[in-house]
């Protein structure tokens, strides 16, 4: 997939958060505060530590599974690059009206490389929660961010 195709994926995948174009930048704090629910969640799995994992989803995503065993079980048999992986890149997020996409370039145990669209949606208390991921074979977008988190 092209890079275009891949950002109008993006476009088409944020519709349903009220078609609200993305804003400018996200403050560096915003920006650290998001990769740091996503690298929360990715210990958790690293970890199977279910309960942790599912509390970093938002409440509609946890309603849709009802439980953490059952969302566990989901992430390990539809996302196994998200449950278990060799390293991850984060790339510059874009942010709308109280949601992100945060891109991460994730490489799996195979070694196959996939880029991981998060989509997270702040909370009224203030809080990031992960509300979706979508994944895709290959890194078609150029690296967009200038720092480098390992995980």
């Amino acid at each position: 997939m092209r890079p275009p195709a891949l950002w109008y994926l993006v476009w088409v995948l944020t519709a349903g958060y009220g078609g609200i174009g993305f804003a400018q930048d996200q403050t560096p704090a915003e920006a650290e505060a998001i990769q740091r629910v996503i690298e929360a969640q990715l210990n958790a799995f690293a970890a199977d530590d279910a309960e942790q994992a599912f509390s970093l989803a938002t409440p509609g995503i946890r309603d849709l599974f009802s439980s953490a065993e059952t969302f566990l079980t989901m992430v390990r048999n539809g996302y196994p690059m998200v449950y278990r992986h060799l390293s991850i890149r984060f790339l510059t997020p874009r942010m709308g009206n109280h949601f992100s996409l945060q891109m991460v370039r994730m490489t799996d145990t195979g070694a196959d490389v996939w880029m991981v669209v998060y989509r997270l949606r702040k909370q009224d208390d203030g809080r990031w929660l992960i509300d979706g991921v979508t994944a895709f074979p290959g890194a078609p977008v150029p690296d967009l961010a200038p720092a480098t988190r390992g995980s």
